[in-house]
């Protein structure tokens, strides 16, 4: 479906001896995937003496493309200890091309709502940025005059590439009257503002779960991983403070990535990684894990991990995935969980494994998406098809909470605390019961509230799933 040809070429006579060739054009689609197509030619002839039908394999590969993204950025006071109405403040930048292919001709832009100003160059060039590369850090001064009124300064970044299909558009939002604010943190911040010593530093310290991680498995091609981790909302969306972000959503893609390579077999370039995932990098990473999944032709083993948001439709209490770029109130941009786990079993695999360290009520580790709102919704439970089984942080109308002393969720920290003891060998019974009981246990101790987390299982794998094993 992704080729497009004439099925049918006219050659005409050929006399005795003679040979003729033919052109046929084939065109590929931007939905191509690496593979082998098949073409089988049959030549006939008018009056009966056709050939044996010959049959033409040809490799095609996937289009490449790049995706430049603002990654991360910071606001800095420059000349007081806040920011402040009529004071210059700096915005600090990373731009990552995020896709498979070289991205040039990069533009980076910006929009200042009224009576804001830029005050030192008010766009940068890139020449070329290469797959996974990101800039040296970008650098814009903003002043407001005394008549700017809002709380907050919200910059629109516009990053564009030659082609003008590949770029990204975010909101970064400067809160006045605070200090330090985003999630860049370079040795140039610290140099650019003395005052940096008087704010306490993001905690440092390791886990134990991110030390000494034993490597137990061997390269698995035939396993692949699409992980996601979501935390940083509030530089995404005007209106929502820090408070509404994931804590440790990023580090527990980044460790469960590490638990994937070492532990699970998983190939490092069989991973999918996406962290501050947007709406379109969301639904793009997961149309390539099913893409992935129909090539394996059965033979495909798919782990799925996600930290970040989840959210209830008020009216349906249909629960979805929540990108970076999505609110609460724009559900129709977020990715329905039924769709999600539809879209990972729509082709037969060797089993689909999903670990959601996230909470469908409307929730969260610090706090929900919606903080007006004063009531949980219970979601909608989802029926499951195909090898599917998913291990869920949280029961009911639950939060799937933190556990800050070890910089992870509390359910993620589990997860990888079991993998790590038992390298892998582990069967999902097993895996289930210690999530049960040990997830419960310690956030009533550490967070004093509940957490219970529940295993899903596909009503085709019921009788067999709890004899699978990880390893």
């Amino acid at each position: 479906s992704s080729l497009t040809f004439s099925p049918f070429v006219e050659v005409g006579d050929i006399a005795a001896g003679q040979t003729k060739s033919a052109r046929v054009s084939i065109q590929a689609n931007e939905s191509i995937a690496s593979t082998n197509a098949s073409f089988n030619i049959n030549i006939t002839e008018s009056r009966g003496y056709s050939c044996t039908p010959a049959e033409l394999a040809i490799s095609t590969k996937k289009q490449e493309v790049p995706l430049v993204v603002l990654h991360e950025h910071s606001f800095t006071p420059i000349s007081s200890e806040v920011i402040l109405k009529g004071s210059k403040f700096r915005l600090s930048m990373v731009i990552q091309n995020k896709g498979d292919a070289p991205a040039y001709s990069i533009k980076v832009k910006f929009g200042l709502p009224e009576n804001a100003f830029i005050v030192s160059e008010p766009e940068f060039f890139i020449a070329q940025l290469t797959p996974n590369e990101t800039t040296k850090t970008l650098e814009l001064e903003v002043m407001t005059n005394t008549r700017y009124i809002r709380p907050d300064v919200p910059i629109e970044v516009f990053v564009t590439e030659s082609t003008g299909k590949y770029g990204d558009r975010k909101i970064a939002s400067a809160r006045l009257n605070e200090g330090i604010q985003g999630t860049l943190t370079t040795p140039m911040l610290a140099a650019t503002n003395q005052l940096q010593d008087a704010v306490s530093p993001m905690s440092t310290l390791k886990s134990d779960v991110d030390i000494d991680i034993p490597k137990a498995a061997s390269k698995n091609p035939n396993r692949y991983a699409l992980i996601i981790g979501n935390e940083d909302y509030s530089s995404y969306q005007r209106g929502l403070k820090t408070e509404s972000n994931v804590e440790f959503a990023i580090s527990d893609a980044q460790s469960f990535k590490t638990y994937a390579i070492n532990i699970l077999g998983i190939p490092n370039e069989n991973i999918i990684m996406r962290t501050n995932a947007t709406a379109m990098e969301m639904h793009r990473a997961l149309s390539q894990i099913n893409t992935i999944t129909k090539i394996g032709e059965g033979q495909a083993e798919i782990f799925v991990m996600y930290a970040g948001h989840g959210f209830p439709d008020e009216k349906t209490q249909e629960p979805y995935l929540i990108p970076v770029d999505v609110s609460g109130t724009d559900l129709q941009f977020a990715i329905k969980l039924t769709d999600f786990y539809s879209k990972l079993t729509e082709h037969p695999s060797k089993r689909v494994t999903v670990f959601l360290d996230a909470c469908f009520s409307g929730g969260g580790r610090e706090q929900g998406l919606v903080a007006a709102r004063g009531v949980k919704i219970r979601p909608r439970e989802n029926v499951l098809n195909g090898n599917l089984v998913v291990f869920a942080a949280t029961s009911g109308d639950q939060s799937a909470l933190p556990w800050k002393e070890k910089n992870h969720g509390m359910f993620t920290y589990h997860l990888l605390k079991k993998l790590k003891e038992t390298k892998g060998d582990v069967s999902y019974q097993e895996l289930s019961d210690y999530l049960k009981h040990n997830v419960a246990t310690r956030s009533v101790l550490v967070n004093q509230k509940e957490q219970n987390p529940q295993t899903n299982i596909s009503s085709d794998v019921v009788d067999i799933w709890g004899t699978w094993r990880l390893k």
